[in-house]
């Protein structure tokens, strides 16, 4: 819609220097003219003009930008103004709430300084609001209270007060939600839930002693307050005759029909309550698998999902429970058995069959999972299988744009996104021979593919040597050559003849790459070495490999290697090292500290290039043995509650890489 500049806004709006305030993109002038439609436009207008602030001034949290505080009060009055459709007001109160969480979760050095006066202002203006007349206007109030931990006392009264007038039951659920939120968000939540004493009394009382609904809000709303028996409460909730319970209603109201609603609700509210508690979880899930509502049967499969995301182990033990799944009608519940069987390595053996007949529907039947999901993941399966069916069912997709495959990898998003053409190409170096020639179309191909070809081939590394004049094609046009360069370096001296354009794009501007890959194609040290020094040290990590692989050549940068590997950068722990064996700061720099890549866990790929390191420095590597096998018993992956496909699949191979540096280290 396009902004009428000459419809009157809100009285006050013109006295705030909105082009002097900032939102999350830069200048806040967007501001005044967003809030004018929200007041002025019609309901459809309304809710694109809150979105609108929503992103601008919210985003996805973290800070208070300077315009919050300004705006805090138009959406107050917004919310507050009776002429308005009750899902535009409970639109505004939204909004107010996203800032509230950003205003007390974020650090202090992100939130506006006015922000703590301003949100202080609005909140007798919030609790008046627990007694509009629309039920939606109330219950977004009671989420907005529910981020007002300062106050947690006076809130929680104030929200039992309006729960024991609400005539609304699903309204209600909402006081006792934001007042469960309350006490969980409260820094000293535990206590106040073991001392039981006041507001926090009733709402255990409640919790205990309440209907279904009420206990199920409550009781899952975080592990704090989980009831003693959440499984059994889970299923008596879940089973009931009303396929829309209450306490699903107070979580998604209208916008989800009651399949998906159940189904999230499990996958969401319920796992995440019974995040530290697996066994629960997998008691859960085995009593819905066969549950009358497919909603349920959907959650359980989730349940499952998050289980093997998220604990070592998992996927074996559930192979042959979602094994059968994979004849299942429904699509979500088969495209989610496919996808753990496909990061179940051996377990899955049994189900190779099952998965190849997946990876064989290529039809896309218009469901909302459609085959071309199954298919990326089986194949998958089938690759990590090494079994034979995976090429010539590739190939049958010859024609189709990545065979068939998403382009690009994901690394977010759980279950959410299927494996992309590296992921299952990755895996297929042996068979090589059969695939060079797609790889090779790719490479002269659309950006897409042939970025994904690239990522594939850096994989092969000098299995790929046959497709090292295409590479070079690319590097000489590329907008990002420490890509191409890259792939040639992992070619090596296959790619030789190459040398002279690698070393073209030396200089300054340069990561390393372009040095490094000289190095790898000509074996020419002193040339390498004079390369690199033309780019001066750098965080990243072809700089710091190179002078790990020169080795005593390099000595002369061994104080710019301390440095570097001092902040915990494993090539340059590698670099250094190589160049002096000082195992002491070397293994501190891996290991002291909770951002150290072996010192608070093992994320991104940091974790596993420190245990590459250690396993290098063998025996003397010692002193980091114990960390080692705690991290390799450690019964959680990496990750969290959404992990998903991909996390497991890097877990086995850092499991393997954990494996291997013990047996080094350990002497083993």
């Amino acid at each position: 819609m396009t902004e009428d500049r000459h419809t009157p806004g809100p009285d006050g709006l013109d006295e705030v220097p909105w082009g002097d305030l900032e939102d999350v993109y830069g200048s806040a002038e967007s501001v005044p003219g967003l809030l004018t439609t929200a007041f002025t436009g019609d309901e459809n207008e309304a809710h694109r003009a809150l979105s609108d602030l929503d992103t601008n001034v919210y985003h996805q949290g973290g800070q208070i930008c300077s315009a919050a505080p300004a705006l805090l009060p138009f959406l107050l009055r917004l919310a507050a103004a009776a002429d308005r459709p009750a899902a535009v007001r409970s639109h505004a109160l939204q909004l107010v709430a996203d800032l509230g969480s950003s205003g007390w979760c974020a650090r202090s050095r992100f939130v506006d300084p006015g922000w703590p006066s301003a949100w202080q202002a609005v909140l007798p203006e919030v609790v008046a609001l627990l007694d509009d007349a629309e039920a939606p206007v109330r219950a977004s109030a009671a989420a907005v209270l529910s981020w007002a931990v300062a106050r947690a006392d006076e809130m929680l009264s104030v929200l039992r007060r309006r729960w024991e007038a609400e005539p609304d039951e699903v309204t209600g659920l909402s006081m006792v939600e934001a007042a469960a939120a309350l006490t969980d968000r409260h820094p000293e939540g535990e206590a106040r839930v073991s001392s039981a004493e006041g507001d926090v009394r009733w709402l255990l009382e409640l919790r205990d002693h309440g209907d279904v609904d009420t206990r199920m809000t409550i009781g899952f709303r975080s592990p704090l307050l989980l009831p003693d028996d959440p499984v059994g409460l889970a299923v008596t909730a879940v089973e009931g005759d009303d396929p829309r319970p209450p306490w699903l209603r107070s979580i998604y109201g209208d916008h989800l029909d009651d399949e998906r609603a159940m189904a999230a609700a499990l996958e969401q509210r319920v796992a995440e309550a019974l995040a530290d508690r697996p066994d629960d979880r997998a008691e859960l899930a085995r009593r819905l698998l066969g549950s009358r509502r497919a909603g349920a049967r959907v959650g359980a499969v989730e349940l499952i999902a998050g289980l093997v995301g998220g604990f070592r182990g998992a996927e074996a033990e559930w192979a042959d429970t979602v094994g059968p799944l994979l004849a299942e009608p429904w699509s979500k519940r088969r495209t989610r058995a496919v996808q753990i069987l496909s990061v179940a390595g051996e377990a899955a053996a049994p189900w190779a069959d099952a998965l190849a007949e997946r990876a064989a529907r290529v039809e896309d039947t218009g469901e909302r999972h459609p085959p071309g999901k199954e298919r990326a993941a089986a194949l998958f399966g089938l690759a990590r299988l090494r079994d034979p069916r995976v090429v010539p069912l590739l190939l049958k997709q010859a024609d189709e744009p990545c065979l068939g495959l998403s382009a690009a990898r994901s690394h977010g998003g759980g279950w959410l996104f299927s494996p992309a053409l590296p992921d299952v190409l990755g895996l297929l170096a042996t068979e090589a021979d059969a695939l060079l020639p797609v790889l090779a179309e790719l490479l002269r191909g659309p950006k897409d593919g042939m970025l994904a070809a690239l990522a594939t081939v850096g994989e092969w590394g000098p299995l790929a040597a046959p497709l090292a004049d295409g590479v070079a094609a690319l590097l000489e046009g590329s907008d990002h050559p420490s890509r191409e360069l890259a792939v040639l370096a992992a070619i090596g001296p296959a790619a030789a003849r190459h040398a002279p354009l690698v070393r073209w794009f030396t200089g300054p501007e340069n990561d390393g790459s372009a040095a490094l890959a000289f190095w790898r194609l000509t074996g020419d040290a002193a040339g390498a070495l004079a390369l690199l020094e033309e780019v001066g040290p750098r965080r990243w990590g072809p700089y710091w490999t190179l002078l790990a692989e020169l080795g005593a050549v390099a000595a002369r940068h061994v104080d710019a290697a301390r440095e570097e590997a001092e902040k915990g950068n494993p090539p340059a722990v590698l670099a250094y090292w190589r160049l002096t064996g000082d195992a002491d700061t070397a293994l501190s720099a891996l290991l002291d500290g909770g951002y150290a890549p072996l010192g608070g866990g093992v994320h991104s790929w940091t974790g596993p290039a420190a245990v590459r390191v250690v396993e290098e420095m063998g025996a003397a590597a010692a002193p980091a043995l114990p960390r080692l096998r705690e991290l390799r018993a450690a019964p959680r992956r990496p990750g969290n509650l959404s992990s998903g496909w991909r996390d497991v699949a890097d877990d086995r191979d850092l499991l393997a890489l954990l494996d291997r540096a013990i047996a080094r280290v350990g002497g083993g």
